[in-house]
């Protein structure tokens, strides 16, 4: 039988492996049995949708089992009714080139991912990292929406 979430009713969490450092770190060493279960807390606490921060440093080193972790991790919320909401650019960078940032940076003045967002080569890169995002959970019956970028609002000082 088909779950079905409410969404007049949306209950939702950030969700990060408990015992990962980071959203890279939870991707890289991904334990079902530990979303299987945090999902489990979830249901119990009747939240239905989990925001998940996607990591293409990640994906770029290991796109198969990235690509795998993120369907189990949709996968495994939904047995549990929860619906997620990945966000697809978290921090993106996609030229070695590229200062990481970080919200202290910007404090700092230092200008995040403008070598990214100008660069027409890099253009590619996302389409493709999206492309495969999108083959390997586009169709999964919990897939809430897309959040294209985390803090989106955040002005690109160039």
């Amino acid at each position: 039988m088909k779950k079905t979430v409410d969404y007049q009713k949306l209950r939702g969490f950030n969700y990060t492996q408990p015992d990962a450092a980071n959203d890279r770190v939870f991707w890289a060493e991904y334990h079902h049995d530990i979303v299987d279960r945090d999902m489990g807390y979830a249901e119990r606490l009747h939240l239905n949708s989990a925001r998940i921060f996607l990591s293409y440093d990640f994906y770029n080193e290991n796109p198969d089992r990235f690509l795998a972790n993120v369907k189990d991790f949709v996968q495994t919320a939904w047995k549990h009714g929860i619906s997620t909401n990945p966000i697809i650019f978290m921090g993106f960078r996609f030229r070695e080139d590229e200062l990481p940032w970080s919200g202290f940076m910007l404090e700092a003045g230092l200008k995040p991912i403008y070598k990214t967002l100008e660069d027409p080569s890099c253009w590619y890169i996302g389409e493709k990292y999206f492309d495969d995002l999108y083959e390997a959970i586009g169709h999964e019956e919990g897939l809430l929406f897309w959040d294209i970028a985390n803090e989106r609002d955040i002005p690109i000082i160039l």
